[in-house]
């Protein structure tokens, strides 16, 4: 006679959810993100993660926040991992949201959103495969910041195929290629440092912690 085992699943992952914006969890619920080993914000909302980030210097900056965005077309990503020491978010993003540092200029406007008829709706023609290039490097560097975590906050960058960038009608920036020397056309990631700059935000909070 075979005898069968009953294996019992062990949870390993635990998950929550809120449902409220990110303002009102910095108010009202912020040991949620205090007691967390890494928090991850993809809102693409300036107001929201500049929010997050003012909190993050005025705790201290005692966890990792790892950011990340895609530029147009999903042709490049950039993940921006903020740790206790070197450049808070805003060191280097502009006062609007819009980052000091892209990888790709699009002469023709060709990163410009498209319109559907009637409806009004805007988007960019790209879709999963082109973004799992983005989420696999940012996967990578949340991994990356739990296993190994950084003492310098820096930024990962995924660039696509030159083919496509130029099929798109796009060419790589000047701040890109004054930095990389191009030597094969194939998708590739870079770390580059995210320096601190002395930005309005952080010297928002020197002045808080000397008050």
């Amino acid at each position: 006679m075979r005898q069968t085992q009953t294996c019992t699943p062990k949870h390993n992952l635990r998950v929550e959810r809120r449902v409220c914006d990110l303002h009102y969890v910095l108010a009202n619920d912020p040991d949620l993100l205090e007691t967390a080993d890494l928090i991850v914000a993809t809102t693409g909302s300036w107001a929201a993660e500049n929010s997050l980030n003012r909190w993050h210097l005025a705790q201290g900056r005692g966890q990792p926040i790892l950011y990340g965005w895609t530029e147009a077309h999903a042709c490049a990503g950039h993940g921006v991992a903020i740790t206790g020491e070197g450049g808070c978010l805003q060191c280097h993003i502009g006062r609007t949201g819009a980052p000091a540092f892209k990888v790709v200029d699009w002469p023709d406007g060709g990163d410009a959103n498209q319109e559907e008829p009637a409806c009004g709706a805007h988007y960019q023609p790209y879709g999963p495969v082109e973004l799992n290039y983005v989420t696999a490097m940012l996967s990578e560097l949340a991994l990356d910041c739990l296993l190994t975590p950084p003492l310098q906050s820096l930024s990962r960058v995924l660039v696509t195929s030159a083919k496509r960038i130029v099929d798109l009608g796009g060419r790589l920036s000047e701040a890109w290629l004054s930095e990389y020397v191009e030597h094969h056309s194939g998708v590739r990631t870079v770390d580059r440092p995210w320096s601190k700059l002395h930005c309005t935000a952080c010297g928002e909070a020197r002045a808080d912690e000397a008050a």
